[in-house]
């Protein structure tokens, strides 16, 4: 029941994100089932919720109502501490794909030594405990770190690459960079940086939709940007179809080896 009502929460406000800003809605909607829905209705109920709230707020953000944004921004928070980072967004706003915005990726990618000289110096156990927990990832080695590249920012790269040369869409700008900016910031601090590519995922999809959608992109062009955002996927989806497959009814419950030898060595604690 608790998943039930989360996960109608999410959709709910998704889907009138998805109608509000989608050319075509039912591509935005075909985009959310591959790339999202199970992650967010499944894995991650406190915190896809908190995201669902921040993409009604964006109307106020749109708006630069910015009392209205903050106040709202405290309901996302009460459901998962990440959407503190919503606080960031309208600093943002004018981020654009330049020198700046490629030093700063580079900063990301080599800040972990950084952060562990820095973690060294601590004098609290528990604080430092944290954060070496936060910077391994709870052993998430560097094919998964590849993987979320794959999977979060070669999309939205191939877009951009797009818009730039087609002209096509108005979009935000600044999520989709800061998607980027988030990914590549999963190689220093893999649990918190992948925690934010959630509050600029929707965004992305609802732009790789528009892109599908239009009619001025030759048939070969949309093709060729769908296959990219399937074969992307593919890495996730093959990596995490044991959890979903087989499904098994609540009501007729029955242990499937494969799914508890999953629970056991990933998820038991």
């Amino acid at each position: 029941p608790v998943q039930i009502i989360m996960a109608a929460i999410t959709n709910i406000c998704v889907f009138i994100f998805i109608y509000r800003y989608c050319k075509n809605p039912f591509v935005g909607i075909f985009l959310y089932s591959i790339m999202a829905f199970f992650y967010f209705t499944t894995e991650i109920l406190r915190e896809s919720a908190a995201v669902g709230i921040f993409l009604l707020n964006y109307e106020n953000f749109k708006q630069r109502k910015w009392g209205k944004y903050y106040l709202l921004s405290f309901l996302s928070i009460a459901f998962h501490y990440s959407a503190f980072i919503i606080w960031v967004f309208p600093f943002i706003r004018k981020l654009k794909l330049n020198l700046w915005f490629i030093i700063l990726c580079a900063v990301f990618i080599f800040i972990t030594p950084f952060i562990e000289s820095f973690n060294r110096l601590l004098e609290f156990t528990s604080v430092t405990n944290r954060l070496n927990n936060y910077i391994d990832g709870n052993g998430l080695n560097m094919n998964w770190r590849i993987s979320q590249i794959i999977k979060n920012a070669i999309p939205a790269i191939i877009g951009l690459i797009i818009y730039k040369y087609k002209k096509e869409t108005e979009w935000e700008r600044p999520f989709i960079l800061m998607q980027i900016l988030f990914t590549i910031g999963t190689f220093a601090i893999p649990i918190v940086f992948q925690r934010f590519i959630n509050y600029t995922l929707i965004f992305t999809i609802v732009f790789l939709a528009n892109l599908l959608s239009s009619h001025r992109l030759s048939l070969i062009t949309r093709q060729c940007l769908l296959i990219v955002i399937l074969l992307s996927q593919s890495i996730y989806w093959s990596g995490m179809y044991a959890r979903w497959i087989p499904y098994v009814s609540i009501f007729e419950e029955v242990k499937i080896p494969e799914r508890e030898e999953i629970w056991e060595q990933r998820l038991h604690r």
